[in-house]
C-alpha cells in the first residue's frame, strides 16, 4: 500500500533521492518514511509539507484535508510571535527541548494527547504541566 509521502512524491515525478536532498535527509530516509518502517522528524514534516503545499495531518492521515486550514495560519503566526518575543536563553532552551522531542517519538505522543482536547482544556493541560515541572513532581 502506497503511503501519501509515496503518492505525493511521484504525483510530483520526483525521485526519493531528490525529496530527500530538498528535505535534507537521505533516500533511504525517504523509503523508510514511506514503508512505514520509520517516522519522519517533525521538521521532515513540517518540511514536506510545506514542500508539497498540504497540512502535516493530511500527511501522516489524519486528515482528509488536502491543505491545512486558516485558522493553522494564524496559529502558527502567533507561535512565531511568542517565540520573537523570548530571550535568547529561553530560545536556545525551547529549541533544545524541541530537539530531544524530534529525536524521539514523544512528540507524536503529545499530538495524540493534546489534539482531542478543546481550547479550554488544553490550558488547563498546560497549567497542570507548569505546576507539576515548578514543583518537580516526578
Amino acid at each position: 500500500m502506497a503511503t501519501t509521502f509515496s503518492l505525493l512524491r511521484q504525483e510530483n515525478k520526483m525521485t526519493q533521492e531528490e525529496l530527500g536532498k530538498i528535505i535534507g535527509v537521505s533516500k533511504a530516509a525517504i523509503s523508510k518514511y514511506e514503508k512505514g518502517l520509520v517516522k519522519p522528524s517533525v521538521s521532515s514534516l513540517w518540511d514536506m509539507a510545506d514542500f508539497f503545499n498540504v497540512s502535516v495531518d493530511y500527511l501522516i492521515g489524519k486528515s482528509d484535508a488536502f491543505t491545512a486550514n486558516v485558522s493553522d495560519h494564524a496559529y502558527i503566526s502567533e507561535v512565531v510571535d511568542i517565540f520573537e518575543e523570548m530571550s535568547n536563553e529561553e530560545k536556545e532552551k525551547l529549541l533544545m527541548f524541541i530537539k530531544k522531542l524530534n529525536d524521539s517519538d514523544l512528540l507524536f505522543e503529545l499530538h495524540s494527547v493534546f489534539d482531542p482536547l478543546n481550547d479550554e482544556q488544553r490550558e488547563k493541560m498546560m497549567r497542570l504541566l507548569l505546576f507539576l515541572q515548578k514543583n518537580e513532581f516526578h
